[in-house]
C-alpha cells in the first residue's frame, strides 16, 4: 500500500504528506495550517470535498473534519483488486486538490 500510495501522490502537486503504517494511512494536502480553521467557513474543506469526489470513484475515504487531511484505513481483509480500487478512487479525488492548489485556493 505505501508503494501504491507514494506514487500517487507523486502525481499530485496538492499532497504535501504522505505517512502511515500497514494498511493505516494520511495523505495531508497542501493548505491552510489546521491549528487556525475553527469550522467556520461556507465552503466544505478541500478534504472533504475530495472524499466526496472518491466515494463517487467507489472508496471511502476518512477525514477527521479537517481541512487538510485524508484518512485511509481499509479492512485488513482487503483484495488486491479492493485495493486498486481504492486507490483509483484516491488519485481521482485529488484531481479536484491539485486544481484548487494549482489556482492558488487551497
Amino acid at each position: 500500500m505505501r508503494q501504491r500510495l507514494v506514487e500517487v501522490a507523486r502525481k499530485h502537486p496538492s499532497v504535501a504528506r504522505v505517512d502511515g503504517f500497514g494498511l493505516h494511512w494520511t495523505i495531508e494536502l497542501h493548505g491552510p495550517d489546521w491549528r487556525k480553521w475553527y469550522a467556520d467557513t461556507a465552503e466544505a474543506p478541500i478534504a472533504s470535498r475530495v472524499a466526496a469526489r472518491a466515494m463517487e470513484a467507489g472508496a471511502v475515504i476518512g477525514t477527521s473534519g479537517e481541512q487538510t487531511s485524508l484518512f485511509l484505513a481499509p479492512s485488513f481483509i482487503i483484495s488486491d483488486d479492493e485495493l486498486e480500487t481504492l486507490i483509483a478512487a484516491l488519485d481521482h479525488g485529488l484531481g479536484l486538490a491539485d486544481a484548487e492548489f494549482e489556482r492558488g485556493a487551497a
